[in-house]
């Protein structure tokens, strides 16, 4: 624990990203957003190939003021895929500083995806490339549907009744 005096350095530059999946997204007054049919970690369909035909991305990358990136781009992974969702950006021209600590910048995107053509179990992961390296902001897993297996009744015997 530093003392009272002592200079605080940084040693790392804290760097976050995350998303929503959603249906839809619709911008509201007093840049308010409303998200429609916000998916859990996991959708479960009942067969493949499956169409996902909405998603929208609520896609949110934090940094520290003192570690501008030079570029920032997304890419939507799946099914060993890597689609651009977003042109590379300059972070300088979007950004926002948070109203809670000053020293860290906001960026906000909100991406439609075309319809995606899923063929397998996987997961759907959104990759944001802050210059040369790759942050992780949040994966959405496709599964199949299990199918219920049937109980089989049980009737009465001589040996129980």
């Amino acid at each position: 624990m530093p003392k009272k005096n002592d200079e605080i350095v940084r040693i790392d530059v804290p760097q976050e990203a995350f998303c929503i999946f959603c249906e839809e997204i619709r911008a509201e007054v007093n840049e308010k957003n409303t998200y429609i049919g916000v998916y859990s970690r996991q959708i479960y369909v009942d067969s493949f190939p499956y169409t996902l035909e909405k998603l929208s991305i609520a896609l949110n990358v934090r940094w520290d003021m003192t570690a501008f990136p030079k570029s920032v781009s997304a890419r939507l992974a799946y099914e060993d895929k890597q689609d651009v969702m977003i042109p590379p950006m300059d972070p300088s021209e979007k950004i926002k500083v948070t109203e809670d600590q000053e020293e860290t910048v906001q960026l906000k995107a909100h991406i439609q995806c075309p319809p995606l053509e899923i063929s397998k179990e996987g997961d759907i992961e959104v990759l944001v490339r802050m210059d040369n390296h790759f942050l992780s902001a949040g994966a959405l897993s496709i599964k199949k549907r299990p199918t219920k297996k049937l109980r089989k009744s049980k009737t009465p015997t001589k040996k129980s009744l």
